[in-house]
């Protein structure tokens, strides 16, 4: 089965959350297509970086998101930080090669967001942003509202 090597970026709540996502990821969908394989996280604070990496059980740890793009065993680069660097390591990682799970919201304006699909088109890698309420009844009706030329 293939292996993809995860890179996580941000080791508070959601990047937790992504870690126990990654490991129980196999247990909700058999078989499963690839197995996250927990290579490196990284947080700018170095004692929760190596907690998390303990907690967790990734190969490794590091405190500078730049290790983990510039790594060429990642395959797959998952952004869990502040908003306001979503784009930058995003762009970052896909001009490197990897894949890119990006947190809400992509980016902070419109023309990062541009930024990061023309990254990852350029690179032929995949970029997805996190949205689990895109099919609940309000969003969707937004949605209908704005596809209708209404809004």
């Amino acid at each position: 089965m293939k292996k993809l090597n995860v890179g996580l970026v941000g080791a508070g709540f959601m990047g937790k959350a992504h870690s126990i996502g990654y490991s129980d990821m196999p247990k909700y969908f058999w078989p499963a297509p690839a197995v996250p394989v927990l290579k490196t996280i990284c947080d700018i604070v170095p004692e929760i970086a190596a907690d998390a990496k303990e907690r967790f059980g990734f190969e490794k740890c590091c405190t500078d998101w730049r290790d983990i793009v510039n790594d060429p065993e990642i395959d797959v680069v998952s952004i869990c930080t502040p908003n306001n660097v979503h784009a930058e390591i995003a762009i970052a990682a896909l001009n490197a090669g990897k894949h890119v799970l990006c947190e809400k919201p992509m980016a902070a304006s419109l023309e990062e967001c541009d930024a990061v699909l023309a990254a990852a088109k350029e690179s032929g890698k995949l970029v997805s942003s996190i949205a689990q309420n895109r099919f609940r009844t309000p969003i969707a009706n937004l949605k209908a509202v704005l596809d209708s030329g209404l809004a």
